[in-house]
């Protein structure tokens, strides 16, 4: 019962606080109110400069008489991905591949490579690799090496 009674005081003396702040016996504001009262006492107008806004005119778009903005560009995806290979090692060059390690064991050598798109790939001596038709032509401790249009790339661990 006292804590109830507690409280209750306790909303009675805040609410009075409010209410006392709120009246016109606030000095913060007499000078705001001498202004205001001058101003009306000079019979000044206040001048706005309102910007005039134009309404554009809503616009129905007909695809099939209208120029289409991207047919460009889905024709240029669709020709990318129509490229695209079904064994991601041959969506990307070499350069983009990287090296994650090597596992050599007695008679089977095998390399992890990680492709752009943060994918983890298995391979082996002989696996295709890269969009310029390489292949693995041999993988040691830290690297793999590629032969690639006549020439040889060495991905090392990194």
């Amino acid at each position: 019962m006292r804590n109830r009674y507690c409280i209750f005081l306790f909303c009675l003396i805040i609410a009075s606080g409010l209410l006392t702040a709120c009246s016109k016996k606030d000095s913060k504001n007499t000078d705001l109110h001498k202004f205001v009262t001058s101003l009306k006492a000079k019979g000044e107008e206040v001048k706005q400069d309102l910007v005039d806004i134009n309404l554009m005119k809503p616009l129905t778009y007909k695809s099939d008489t209208q120029y289409h903005p991207f047919a460009e560009q889905e024709s240029f995806i669709q020709q990318l991905e129509g490229n695209k290979s079904s064994n991601p090692l041959l969506n990307y060059g070499l350069s983009r591949f990287k090296l994650l390690g090597t596992m050599i064991s007695s008679n089977k050598q095998w390399a992890l490579v990680e492709t752009p798109d943060k994918i983890t790939h298995q391979v082996t001596v002989g696996t295709s690799i890269g969009s310029d038709g390489g292949k693995i032509i041999d993988i040691s401790s830290n690297a793999i090496k590629v032969r690639a249009q006549n020439k040889v790339i060495t991905l090392s661990v990194s």
